[in-house]
């Protein structure tokens, strides 16, 4: 007897045998009876059979009871036309347990983990058949071409099912108590036995799957099956919402999920859902972007958003730029503007490609996001898991968000670069993804001084903030800009760790330093006092600009928050047409090749368009970034 064992993992499905004789092959069958492979379970019979292109499998699910033996169809469809089905979301358990599925159009069984078993028998009726689709089933993982063409079109299934159905496993830890409390809402009845059950329901390893997201974001509806209990997607996040409960998949799901009125979301929304879901989980690297390109092409930025809601149609890939996009030469638009027509064998469709590496994945996708987006999308960056394989212009997926993006908070309209943009990509290797990003640059400085980090999570994060900032701020006013105006300083310093360029917080700037003067006048003796009297806007306005972040004071005495990873004689540039400063350090190697990226920097006095301005007298330079 062999000694097989199934693994299964965010679209990857494996046979494994101590014999080395077995090979790994797909283990299910299909309804159209074209090509014979051994099964994995005892009585082999017939598994997959090619799709064609724009076709999926469904799989009709046999009526039956809970204990009763599983059996089904896999009828092949042209995608465009299935009857109505259910897509099913919902992840693996322990792979090593498994038991077989009956098919009724080919002999004997195949086996699956208990897990997706468990998802089977309860989704199927006591009285008649149903439709889903589920990916371990309806695609051959083991063959890469099916299995890149059908990622492809997940959210296209995705959003054509009837309805999304979320499995988040059998009953467990009082999750019944949970969903019914989710379900009829009544939150001034809450206790903390409900608290505690809510809790470990939105701890379930659903919560933490990458290619979830997708399958929910995409959904016209969906529902959360828990064991024999069902409520509403929207009723789980007001619930998680409600309790101050944040599970990996909410804030992506949130951000990128599908309104009846705008089957679009914005570019900044799109970014900022990736760096979110780096927290999430998945076995292979690169569904950390095949998990979303596909949702690539229905993304718009800002100024087509704004024409859309304005003319009530969408607008095309080759719309207008609005006047702060357009570039300022032809050149300029050759080498790396925004929206631009792209031919549909360039769009990340044509992309999703297991045969190729997680660096070239990674290199291949940032550089189309930065071509379609523009520089702002360098601010994703959030730093490099080791060991360090991609460009330092490249944001590695895999690394858990650190700190807000600057460029993309709501409300603000930093524009440190002007609106012209020019940049583009290039390797020292024709053969292989870009590896370099030329752009046009100003340098403004170079950090000379710098703080501790801020940690929000911190309980003491307040004496970093006004005690450590602060002293380091006050002497460079003194030393550096020769100044004894405490106004002045106050104003600069307060803009500085509220990231406001433009007076929006004005009077709560005001009313924080006379706050924090009466503090340190010994008036109160402890922090969370003079904490309790900010209000609620300003403390959420620092924790964005704050966390995960360094204070800096550069050689012209100038005040810069930048990324935690920064380091003095770090050098500070604004490019063209960026939104934002960024930090850079420059390489190692001999030669010189160029800068390494650190991350995005709010640097007081530069957010603007002074650095660009002529009155300035600021050179551009050419710099490669690597």
């Amino acid at each position: 007897m062999l000694d097989l064992s199934i693994l299964y993992d965010n679209g990857v499905f494996t046979l494994q045998s101590q014999d080395s004789r077995v090979m790994a092959q797909p283990g299910f069958a299909t309804y159209a009876p074209f090509q014979h492979v051994s099964c994995p379970c005892e009585g082999s019979g017939r598994c997959y059979s090619p799709l064609a292109p724009g076709e999926i499998r469904l799989v009709i699910l046999e009526p039956g009871e809970l204990s009763d033996e599983i059996s089904c169809r896999m009828p092949i469809f042209p995608r465009h036309r299935t009857p109505e089905f259910e897509a099913i979301s919902y992840t693996w358990g322990d792979e090593t347990q498994r038991q077989g599925v009956r098919y009724l159009d080919s002999p004997g069984t195949v086996c699956i983990a208990n897990s997706c078993a468990s998802v089977l028998r309860r989704l199927r009726y006591a009285d008649r058949q149903r439709y889903i689709w589920i990916d371990a089933l309806c695609i051959n993982q083991q063959d890469l071409q099916e299995r890149s063409l059908q990622v492809r079109a997940m959210p296209g299934i995705y959003s054509s099912a009837a309805q999304v159905v979320i499995y988040l496993g059998e009953s467990a830890d009082n999750s019944d108590l949970a969903m019914d409390f989710l379900s009829f809402g009544q939150y001034r009845n809450m206790n903390d036995s409900i608290r505690s059950a809510i809790g470990h329901l939105l701890r379930r390893p659903w919560f933490e799957r990458t290619w979830v997201i997708q399958e929910v974001a995409m959904a016209k509806s969906a529902k959360v099956l828990c064991g024999t209990k069902s409520t509403p997607w929207s009723s789980l996040v007001v619930g998680a919402k409600m309790l101050s409960l944040q599970p990996p998949v909410l804030s992506p799901i949130c951000r990128l999920r599908r309104h009846s009125w705008m089957y679009i979301v914005t570019t900044d929304q799109f970014v900022k859902a990736l760096c979110d879901a780096a927290a999430c989980h998945c076995r292979d690297p690169r569904d950390k972007v095949f998990a979303f390109i596909a949702m690539y092409p229905s993304m718009m930025n800002a100024g087509e958003i704004a024409q859309y809601r304005q003319s009530g149609f969408p607008m095309s890939k080759s719309s207008e730029l609005p006047p702060e996009h357009i570039p300022a030469t032809k050149q300029v638009s050759v080498r790396g503007m925004l929206r631009t027509h792209l031919d549909i064998s360039e769009t990340p469709r044509m992309s999703t490609n297991y045969d190729h590496s997680v660096e070239t994945v990674f290199v291949e996708f940032a550089t189309l996001l930065i071509n379609n987006q523009g520089l702002e999308f360098l601010s994703a960056m959030q730093g490099h898991s080791e060991p360090k394989i991609l460009p330092t212009w490249v944001p590695d997926w895999r690394v858990p968000c650190k700190r807000t993006i600057l460029a993309y908070i709501p409300l603000v309209q930093f524009n440190a670069g002007g609106p012209a943009q020019s940049f583009h990509t290039c390797s020292p290797d024709p053969r292989s993804p870009a590896k370099h990003l030329i752009a046009q640059a100003v340098k403004i400085s170079k950090i000379q001084f710098l703080g501790e980090t801020c940690d929000m999570e911190d309980p003491n994060w307040d004496h970093v903030v006004f005690r450590g900032w602060r002293t380091l701020g006050e002497r460079s006013w003194r030393e550096v800009i020769n100044s004894s105006s405490s106004t002045g300083f106050q104003t600069a310093f307060s803009q500085t760790i509220l990231t406001d360029s433009h007076d929006d917080f004005y009077q709560p700037r005001k009313a924080l330093f006379q706050k924090f003067s009466y503090h340190v006048a010994g008036a109160s003796s402890e922090a969370g006092n003079f904490l309790q009297d900010i209000e609620i806007s300003v403390l959420d306005r620092l924790r964005i600009s704050c966390h995960g972040r360094r204070f800096f004071i550069d050689e012209n005495g100038s005040m810069v928050l930048a990324a935690s990873d920064s380091l003095e004689g770090d050098l500070v540039y604004v490019l063209l047409g960026a939104k934002v400063p960024y930090t850079f350090r420059p390489g190692q190697s001999q030669p010189f090749i160029g800068l390494n990226l650190i991350g995005e920097c709010f640097a007081h006095g530069y957010m603007r368009r002074e650095a660009v301005s002529p009155t300035k007298g600021f050179s551009v330079e050419e710099i490669r970034i690597v």
